[in-house]
């Protein structure tokens, strides 16, 4: 299908978007043939990581907002992914938040917030992204964070954009839980079954793939009906069509 849209211009993305759905089906195609230690490691499966991580904070903007939001990977980041929907208050235009995407795995010798602040992502006295950013972080399997320590620190520092964690707390499966916590300006925490939300938004029958071009005016927006794509999001970067 291909979109046609007024543009809100915070990045200069390509054009092709992917439904946490059509993110899903490949990142299960790759992980039926790839052991879940590699595919957790290796960098040649970073973005695949990294869309995974984008299709779950779609699927919870889906779940609170009721706004189907679909995503891209972007190079050179930052940002790492883009999620877009489209705007309420103003008919087609859309909305586009930007996704840095870092992880706290392992056994980290420190804590989230002492990560963050070696790292430069929360520096003392200036912000690295916008507020159209979130920093979203990809904690490992049993891990805790003190979400007080990393609330208070950001709110003393004024950070401008969310911290969101996303982890895993069960074990695989169609039936895997997530774990998100919005870390500031309060401490916000949910559940989200992957399986389920996967399934609610394709109960919606959007299509997997999407193409939005610019419009010049109101009069040229619209939605046709094209040909289905079934590309992963890491073929599809940058790609203008």
């Amino acid at each position: 299908m291909e979109w046609r849209f007024l543009v809100n211009k915070i990045v200069t993305p390509g054009n092709i978007w992917h439904s946490p759905v059509n993110v899903f089906w490949h990142i299960q195609k790759t992980a039926s043939t790839v052991d879940q230690r590699v595919f957790e490691l290796a960098s040649k499966y970073q973005p695949h990581r990294e869309a995974k991580i984008g299709a779950i904070i779609s699927l919870c903007m889906f779940g609170r907002l009721h706004k189907p939001t679909y995503l891209q990977l972007f190079r050179p980041d930052p940002p790492d992914v883009i999620l877009m929907q489209q705007t309420e208050s103003k008919p087609g235009d859309r909305d586009l938040t930007l996704l840095e995407i870092t992880s706290y795995l392992g056994s980290p010798k420190e804590s989230l917030l002492s990560q963050l602040i070696r790292s430069g992502k929360t520096p003392k006295g200036w912000h690295k992204y916008s507020e159209y950013y979130i920093l979203v972080v990809s904690v490992g399997v049993g891990l805790t964070v003190d979400y007080v320590e990393l609330r208070d620190y950001l709110n003393k520092n004024e950070t401008t954009f969310p911290i969101w964690t996303v982890q895993d707390v069960t074990d695989g499966g169609p039936d895997t839980l997530a774990r998100i916590v919005i870390a500031n300006p309060e401490i916000y925490e949910m559940t989200i079954n992957i399986g389920q939300a996967v399934y609610e938004f394709d109960a919606l029958k959007l299509p997997g793939v999407i193409r939005s071009k610019r419009a010049g005016s109101m009069k040229s927006v619209r939605a046709m009906e094209g040909s289905p794509d079934r590309r992963a999001p890491w073929e599809t970067i940058g790609l203008l069509e």
